[in-house]
């Protein structure tokens, strides 16, 4: 019975994890990297676009890497700027990040 419980364990634990990496997947699938230069060099461009994009599926920082990232909650929020004007924004918690993202201007959203 222990070793039946124990397989039963594992296996509802890779599941978990599972889902876990499948709903990380689809949330980067829907960001767009955040261009924050523009530059008439594209080496110049090429490196900052190599740390400009955000790959949630990799193992946290600092942390051993059988301890995956977890989505912990998300949600829609009003992000209030110090001139009293308001952004809609969609905001996820994960396990070691606060990810706060603007809505698409696309109609594909």
């Amino acid at each position: 019975i222990h070793h039946v419980e124990s397989f039963v364990s594992n296996v509802n634990s890779a599941l978990r994890n599972r889902h876990e990496q499948e709903k990380l997947r689809d949330i980067a699938r829907r960001l767009e990297a955040y261009d924050i230069a523009d530059s008439r060099e594209d080496e110049l461009e090429k490196v900052v676009r190599s740390y400009s994009e955000l790959n949630l599926t990799q193992p946290m920082p600092g942390c051993p890497e059988h301890i995956p990232r977890q989505l912990i909650h998300h949600g829609d929020l009003k992000l209030k700027y110090a001139h009293n004007s308001k952004t809609e924004v969609h905001v996820f918690l994960f396990t070691d990040l606060l990810l706060i993202t603007k809505l698409s201007q696309k109609k594909a959203g």
